[in-house]
């Protein structure tokens, strides 16, 4: 790699970093690669899972969301995320009846725009729920 801020090929420095290195509600980025992880948090209702500005870089990125929620009758949860305020994609689970584990994890395929404001959030039908959300993508 290329010495100097922002890595190999990035055509310079990267700005809107919001932690360097580790987990917490922002973006981290290493090279050509921006990653982030929420980290487990568990709320009531709705709650924000990541918040982070893109800075100057396109990120074509690949969003994991789950659910760490038990197996109980009737619950619903979405999966949201937003840009500059504008709802982007929002994704539905269901837990149609006890016993039965759906897919809990919903994989989504985005470019995130330079300049951005980004949120991922999550809400559940009742009661508190714990959810992680991870993303990995390519800067451009």
């Amino acid at each position: 790699m290329a010495s100097g801020a922002g890595g190999s090929g990035s055509g310079g420095f990267i700005v809107g970093i919001s932690n360097p290195v580790g987990v917490g509600s922002g973006i981290n980025y290493i090279g050509d690669f921006a990653y982030a992880y929420s980290g487990l948090k568990t709320f009531t209702g709705s709650g924000e899972l990541l918040s982070f500005d893109t800075g100057t870089h396109l990120i074509d990125a690949i969003i994991k969301f789950e659910s760490a929620a038990s197996v109980q009758t009737g619950i619903d949860y979405d999966f949201i995320v937003e840009i500059n305020g504008e709802t982007v994609s929002k994704e539905y689970l269901s837990l149609p009846y006890a016993g039965r584990q759906p897919s809990d994890t919903v994989n989504l395929y985005l470019l995130l725009p330079p300049f951005s404001s980004i949120k991922m959030l999550a809400n559940a039908s009742s009661g508190a729920h714990s959810y992680t959300v991870t993303l990995r993508g390519r800067i451009h």
